[in-house]
This record gives C-alpha cells, sequence and structure tokens, in this order.
C-alpha cells in the first residue's frame, strides 16, 4: 500500500480523493495547504492529517507519492522539494510556468531518483481514449489530420489572480487549452514541430489570453488545429475530431463518441453515467501507482510536460511576430 499525501488541498482536489480512494493500492494519509480553515474541512472529509506547510507533509514517512495540485508558479519549488524528500511525484498539468522551471524539475527528480509523472488527465478521459483506441485499431485507416476544440466560460468564480497574470502561468491556453493540446499530441503520436498561432483576450480583456488558435505541424507530418475559447457568453465545447482516410471519429468529453463512414455519424459510445473527471483520475491514479510498484517508466513524462510548455511558449512568440515558429 502506497500511502499519498496531497499538497494544495483545493476544489479539484476532492476528485483526486475519490479516485485516490477508489485504488486498492493507495490510502490517502494527509493533505496540505496554507488556508487553516480551509484545510480543515478537507481533511475532514477524508479522517486524514492537516498541514498548513508542505514541507511537513513532505517529511511523514508514511507518505510515499504525493499529488501536487499548488498554482501553476508554484510546481517547481514544490516538485524540487518533493524530490529532494524522496517522493514519487504526480505533478498537476501544466508542468511549470515556463520552460526554464521545467528543466529544474528535471534536473531534481533525476538527482533525487524520484519519479515523475505530469498529470494530463484528458487522455483518460473515457471517451477520449476509446477514440485514440478506434484509431490504434485501424477502423478509420491511416491518419489524415486531426482538430480539438474547447469552448467554455473563463471567467468563473474559481479563477484566482494568478489565472490572470502571465508570468504566473495564467491564461485560458496554459490553463484549458493544453488539455486538448495534450490531446492532440496523444492522439497524433509525435512531438510537434512547429506551430503558427493568433492569441488575444477579446472576452474580458485582462493580462492574459482567453482566446487562442493554433496551426500546429507534427514531427510525422500530420498537421492538427487548435481552438481554445474562453468566453464570456457562449456555449461550451469539449471536442476532438480525428480524420482518417476512411472514416471520421469524433469524441465530446461530456456526450460520448461517434464513428463518422458512409455519409452518416453513428455513436459508438454512450456519454458517462458518472464524472468522466473523477473516471479520468481513477485510470490516471492506477497507471501512475502501477507503473511505481511494477518499476516501469510512467506514462507522461517530464520531458513530455516540458513539451507542451514549449509548444506554448512558441504560440505565443508566433502570435506576436505574426509568422510560424520552428521547436528547437
Amino acid at each position: 500500500m502506497i500511502g499519498v499525501g496531497i499538497i494544495g488541498a483545493g476544489a479539484f482536489a476532492h476528485k483526486h480523493a475519490a479516485a485516490i480512494l477508489h485504488n486498492k493500492t493507495t490510502t490517502l494519509v494527509a493533505a496540505s495547504r496554507r488556508n487553516k480553515a480551509e484545510l480543515e474541512k478537507f481533511t475532514a472529509c477524508y479522517g486524514i492529517k492537516g498541514y498548513t506547510n508542505y514541507l511537513d507533509l513532505l517529511n511523514d514517512k508514511s507518505i510515499q507519492a504525493v499529488l501536487i495540485a499548488t498554482p501553476h508558479h508554484l510546481h517547481h519549488k514544490v516538485a524540487e522539494d518533493a524530490a529532494k524528500a524522496g517522493k514519487h511525484i504526480l505533478l498537476e498539468k501544466p508542468m511549470g510556468h515556463n520552460i526554464e522551471v521545467c528543466n529544474q524539475i528535471l534536473d531534481s527528480v533525476k538527482n533525487y531518483n524520484s519519479e515523475l509523472m505530469v498529470a494530463h488527465i484528458s487522455r483518460f478521459m473515457p471517451a477520449f481514449s476509446k477514440a485514440k483506441k478506434m484509431l490504434d485499431e485501424g477502423i478509420i485507416g491511416d491518419l489524415v489530420y486531426a482538430q480539438a476544440h474547447i469552448a467554455r466560460k473563463w471567467n468563473t468564480p474559481n479563477r484566482r489572480s494568478w489565472h490572470l497574470e502571465q508570468n504566473q502561468g495564467g491564461g485560458m491556453l496554459m490553463t484549458v487549452g493544453i488539455h486538448y493540446l495534450d490531446l492532440l499530441t496523444w492522439i497524433i503520436g509525435e512531438n510537434v514541430k512547429s506551430v503558427k498561432a493568433s492569441i488575444s483576450n477579446p472576452f474580458l480583456g485582462k493580462n492574459v489570453d482567453d482566446a487562442a488558435l493554433l496551426f500546429l505541424t507534427y514531427k510525422n507530418g500530420i498537421n492538427a488545429l487548435l481552438t481554445c475559447s474562453g468566453f464570456d457568453s457562449g456555449g461550451p465545447i469539449f471536442e476532438v475530431m480525428i480524420t482518417g482516410t476512411k472514416g471520421m471519429i469524433k469524441a465530446d468529453m461530456f456526450k460520448g463518441v461517434w464513428l463518422g463512414q458512409n455519409d452518416e455519424w453513428k455513436r459508438i459510445k454512450e456519454p458517462e453515467s458518472g464524472d468522466p473527471e473523477v473516471e479520468a483520475l481513477i485510470f490516471e491514479w492506477s497507471d501512475f501507482i502501477g507503473n511505481i510498484m511494477d518499476k516501469k517508466p510512467v506514462s507522461i513524462s517530464g520531458e513530455y510536460g516540458r513539451h507542451m510548455i514549449e509548444v506554448i511558449e512558441a504560440a505565443q512568440i508566433s502570435s506576436q511576430l505574426g509568422k510560424e515558429v520552428y521547436l528547437k
């Protein structure tokens, strides 16, 4: 049994806690949050220990693995301390708020021999994992191109001040759009070669983006399109579309999966009856802990997490310069 501690016990951490408790090889030991009143509410839900200082949690010998779910700009410091304490790390996306801190995290886990997995949850969503399985089975032939579209209200009550600061990893693309950048990259199965982007803030007019359009070219020659809209008023979209030589697959996080062939769409997978995020987290934790126990490489490495940040930074440069940017 692997003892788990949660660093950053906010609202989404409750869903992580449900997944940890569901896993037969993990036990939730403790949580950390600076807000003592909120921490006490969280720990009371699960009958676990609470630490207002995350360093005290890292010194808890009954904990072998930690979830880091702090604000984006704090990821690197907490991850470095966790690696130094000998903990295995599931690090919420984005890996860090810039490339420099991603490199610092990679150096730390290497120096202290900790396992690091970046928590890109979307690929574990039942609808998206089904779509990827169908593609891999050759149902729609060879991959031609892919599209991902995310549209949702950005200015929601859970937004914090750091969400609206560029130098703290804020913005719609880094916070939400990165999920669908990961999906495209996972579906295509190769790293991004270049990006041409238009990034703006038409809805809220804040310091960070709330709209982005990315045209991506991958190293295997496949192209993809990502649209990201953090609207003030609109209709939500959580969709991936995969086009092959013999058909199309459409997957929606909440609505299921369709196969497009012979001029018609056929539903292949019905919507989930429960919370798709909790379902995805159960698969994510099972994958993370299973690989640790089996002494296998994690499925979403720190190098991959850094690549996602490389793509976003290249997209930001592309938008500023108005031209295609090639990644190093």
